[in-house]
């Protein structure tokens, strides 16, 4: 009936030790990227076609269509006529239209626009995997929620940190290495991925002991992982500090884990930075550090103030003016937005005081201001024009302007008289 139960070649193995199954994004609404990729032993042919069936707690919200699916062999994506697509209730079907030599690296993305959605934002889901229409492979993920979790971590495969999900399967009529893998007396291996501070760092401490510090990049994004950690229950703090070592607020997670296996804790958000500063005489500055172009609410004092939108650095601020606050101590709540929900939030506590033998007020602050001198300037770009450069062309246009209405009154004066005297 399909052209995937006929099998129109010979079958090609593949290395069950590097079949991996990823969930990626998995918190927006359930609808998730998913992604499949495995080694290949032998040869792919022209006509040779794999199969992947979800559990049945899985559903499409859509039809998904051959766009919404990427196939990549070695990291090269394959056009739209060296493959085709079909699928049928919770199974998706590739058929490939060129061939493949073996130890090709194989990975099937099913994009977020294909709509499948995961039952819920935790638990341990296993796909079936078919090649040529004959079942041959398990693979299993798992999805965890963004707060405390509690799972039993048990894999099949090398250790590998991977978007959402452990690797390894169990397999059916296929290849496996000589050396099985296993984990080591030292214990359970954790990885984490997370987002803060651009070009910060983060610490992470177990059981309030620090067990290391890593670097985030440009994009915000973190990645670390962790070995000989005993089973048992244990929390984890991620202590974030932005490239001015302005700290973020610690984020906690709690684990309670088996006697072996690989855990991957995805989507740990550290809280944005909030710096207060002194902006002139008359006005504030409020500004932080979090993920490039990501979206902030910002309150002050329990009422909303304004949205905001980090740079491509991750510098985010909001200008104010200072009479507007009462002598006394006041706070400032910066909230990372995510889609569905907030995923963060700090805050900072600053005090207007008065300014002796004057009605005026002022920020209690110490130090030098960092906003104007190491901050703003760099954004500039190095053709960009000075703040000074459009003051100074609209002095000078007003002093030409001032000057040729002289001039005009002048002569019209001037030729009023001679009239005057000609006409006499």
């Amino acid at each position: 009936m399909f052209f995937w139960l006929v099998s129109t070649g010979i079958a090609f193995a593949l290395d069950i030790q590097n079949l991996d199954y990823q969930v990626n994004d998995q918190i927006i609404n359930h609808v998730s990227e998913h992604v499949i990729s495995f080694d290949t032993v032998s040869p792919i042919a022209i006509g040779n076609s794999v199969s992947v069936n979800f559990p049945s707690e899985f559903s499409f919200t859509t039809t998904p269509v051959q766009s919404d699916v990427e196939v990549r062999v070695n990291g090269s994506l394959l056009t739209v006529s060296q493959w085709s697509f079909s699928h049928s209730l919770n199974t998706v079907f590739i058929s490939f239209q060129t061939s493949a030599s073996a130890g090709s690296d194989i990975e099937i993305t099913l994009t977020e626009s294909a709509g499948l959605k995961n039952p819920s934002d935790n638990g341990s889901y296993t796909v079936n995997f078919g090649v040529n229409g004959t079942f041959v492979a398990t693979a299993e993920v798992w999805i965890f929620p963004s707060d405390s979790i509690t799972v039993n971590a048990a894999v099949l495969g090398d250790p590998v940190v991977v978007g959402g999900g452990s690797s390894g399967g169990t397999c059916y009529n296929c290849f496996f290495n000589d050396e099985q893998p296993f984990f080591d007396e030292n214990g359970i291996i954790l990885s984490f991925k997370g987002f803060g501070p651009s070009n910060g760092t983060v610490q992470v401490s177990i059981d309030e002991s620090l067990v290391g510090t890593t670097s985030i990049d440009d994009k915000g994004i973190f990645l670390i992982s962790i070995d000989n950690i005993s089973p048992g229950l244990h929390t984890f703090t991620f202590n974030g500090f932005d490239r001015n070592v302005v700290p973020t607020g610690p984020r906690l997670l709690t684990l309670t884990v088996g006697d072996r296996g690989f855990v991957y804790a995805n989507d740990i958000f550290l809280s944005p930075t909030v710096t207060v500063e002194p902006r002139g005489d008359y006005g504030l500055v409020l500004y932080g550090y979090t993920v490039p172009y990501a979206e902030l609410d910002l309150n002050i004092d329990g009422y909303y103030v304004g949205t905001v939108i980090a740079n491509g650095n991750g510098l985010y601020f909001l200008e104010t003016l200072l009479d507007q606050f009462d002598i006394g101590e006041h706070t400032v709540t910066s909230i990372l937005k995510g889609l569905t929900r907030n995923l963060s939030s700090e805050e900072k506590v600053f005090t207007i005081t008065p300014v002796f033998n004057s009605d005026e007020k002022q920020l209690e602050f110490v130090g030098d201001p960092l906003f104007d001198v190491l901050l703003r300037t760099p954004e500039k770009s190095s053709n960009e024009r000075s703040d000074i450069v459009p003051y100074l062309f609209s002095f000078g246009g007003g002093a030409l302007l001032l000057w040729l209405i002289v001039r005009l009154v002048g002569y019209i004066k001037g030729r009023g008289r001679y009239l005057s005297d000609y006409e006499k």
